[in-house]
């Protein structure tokens, strides 16, 4: 089993129906984590936390992103997708942006080795739909 991180190209309308796809037709747990909402940091955590339902006790830490992921109940789920939208918009705010970007792709790589272990599928998009729908625009 592959499990990958994919930098990505689609349209918003692609990511939805992906999205769509991904949950009622495959069982898999979607979770969006919207670029522009993740200025800082902190931001991206409040995000991640939110949607892949960390538990009560979460340190706010790169470490606790990955050890989350890794302890997350997949019971009802037949996979993980994670969609990082607007990743064009990560992280302005920080002084060491790239060190950030960094450190979140980091952890999706962890994940996905740690999920690999399992066989349970775990793929991440980091999605930039403002070029996606440019190029899209271009083409036409």
């Amino acid at each position: 089993m592959k499990n990958q991180i994919m930098r990505t190209l689609y349209t918003e309308n692609e990511l939805y129906a992906i999205q769509y796809h991904s949950m009622h037709n495959l069982g898999k747990y979607v979770c969006r984590i919207r670029g522009n909402l993740c200025q800082t940091v902190e931001d991206f955590f409040k995000e991640i936390s939110a949607g892949m339902h960390f538990w009560y006790g979460f340190k706010w830490t790169w470490e606790d992103v990955i050890l989350q992921i890794n302890h997350t109940k997949m019971s009802n789920y037949s996979g993980y997708l994670l969609i990082v939208s607007d990743s064009n918009m990560l992280f302005h705010k920080e002084i060491d942006r790239n060190n950030a970007i960094l450190q979140m792709e980091k952890c999706f790589q962890d994940a996905t080795i740690f999920w690999n272990q399992f066989e349970v599928p775990f793929t991440v998009f980091i999605n930039d739909s403002k070029k996606a729908d440019h190029e899209k625009k271009v083409q036409s």
